[in-house]
């Protein structure tokens, strides 16, 4: 598959399309912050290689999964500005017809709805355009933000994945949240 920069998918206020090495920088800049990464699956960026890493990582999912991992890119000051990811996949406790929605913001643009457009997009795209019948995303329960955006996206929370994440020397319990196409077909 021959990925490319143009934009999968654009707003007035976004646009979301594969990451390039040219978002390198902006990668460093969020990825750095350990308040964004706190409660990822990538770790804290200690230097420029480990943002070229990410970058080279995402690449190699978009092969398997192209709607995962997408920059979110907005317009400043003129120019581009990768201010986080989004993305559906497959996830490891997806079925059939299931993907599971992920996504990182930098700290710069929390609060702005920035993460809830583009999840949108890519939810509206696959229960229009495929044959997906349920979207599900985690968080981890102290993450009040993400859970946030998932109740916003109308998402129902289902249940708490007790200590299922491990990162940092610590066990996370999860929350599981899930929408259904026709929850999907009556929220929208």
């Amino acid at each position: 598959m021959k990925l490319s920069k143009k934009p999968y998918f654009s707003t007035k206020r976004l646009q979301l399309r594969y990451i390039t090495e040219q978002d390198v920088d902006d990668i460093f800049y969020f990825a750095k912050n350990s308040n964004i990464t706190r409660y990822t699956t990538f770790d804290t960026h200690r230097n420029i290689q480990d943002s070229y890493n990410f970058i080279r990582r995402s690449r190699a999912l978009n092969i398997k999964d192209p709607l995962n991992p997408l920059a979110i890119v907005i317009q400043e000051s003129g120019k581009e500005k990768m201010i986080g990811t989004v993305g559906l996949f497959h996830g490891s406790m997806c079925k059939e017809n299931t993907l599971e929605l992920g996504y990182a913001l930098g700290e710069d643009w929390w609060g702005k709805g920035y993460v809830v457009e583009a999840a949108q997009i890519l939810i509206n795209h696959a229960f229009k355009q495929t044959s997906t019948h349920r979207i599900q995303a985690v968080c981890v329960r102290e993450n009040i933000g993400s859970f946030r955006v998932m109740e916003k996206l109308g998402m129902q929370r289902e249940g708490i994945l007790r200590k299922y994440a491990y990162k940092n020397d610590y066990h996370y319990d999860l929350y599981m949240y899930s929408l259904l196409k026709e929850e999907w077909e009556v929220f929208k």
